[in-house]
This record gives C-alpha cells, sequence and structure tokens, in this order.
C-alpha cells in the first residue's frame, strides 16, 4: 500500500516486516529489531517499545530491512517520537531520515 501525503511516496507494509539496526549506547554497541511501520525513499518509520529508547536528533544506522541484509548500513537520524493510540494498542512511532538515501 502507497502513502502519498508526503513529499515521497512511502510503502507500508501489510503484513510484519522487521528492521535490524546499530546505535551507540554508552561504549555499548546495541543490535535490535524493531517492528516496520512504513518506508519511503528519504526516510523509515518503526515501532519502539519505550519512548526513551531513541531521541530526536540522536543517529543509528540500519542493517537489515525486511529480509533484506543491506550491503552498506544506512546511517539515519531520528526526526520524531510519538505514541500513537489504536483501536486496540498503543505503541511509540519512531521516524527517522536517511542521511544517505537509499
Amino acid at each position: 500500500m502507497t502513502i502519498n501525503n508526503r513529499e515521497t511516496d512511502r510503502f507500508a507494509f501489510s503484513s510484519v516486516a522487521w528492521v535490524k539496526l546499530f546505535k551507540k549506547v554508552n561504549q555499548e554497541h546495541d543490535f535490535k529489531m524493531y517492528e516496520l511501520v512504513d518506508i519511503s525513499q528519504s526516510g523509515i518509520s518503526f515501532r519502539a517499545l519505550h519512548t526513551d529508547e531513541f531521541k530526536r536528533g540522536q543517529e543509528f544506522y540500519i542493517l537489515e530491512i525486511g529480509d533484506k541484509i543491506l550491503k552498506k548500513a544506512l546511517h539515519t537520524k531520528v526526526v520524531y517520537v510519538e505514541e500513537v493510540e489504536t483501536d486496540t494498542a498503543t505503541f511509540i512511532k519512531v521516524g527517522a531520515e536517511f542521511i544517505e538515501k537509499l
């Protein structure tokens, strides 16, 4: 499903897909998987468990999207973190822009 209310089209996944990312936390390296919400040429959004996992301006690297291991990790920066309520659940949505375009 393509969502066309942005500068670049977003692609939303109809089934569960995951994004694997790497971020440096203190001196530790943190690799985690997050549920992918949507992706576009300029950015990506995914679900986080807690509002304090990501902060605006924080940079990280995407290593995998869906079932694709990326040949080169994508350098990415958080642009928003928001709580989203649906009829069935509440979750944290993280939106990030690619510093390097796809």
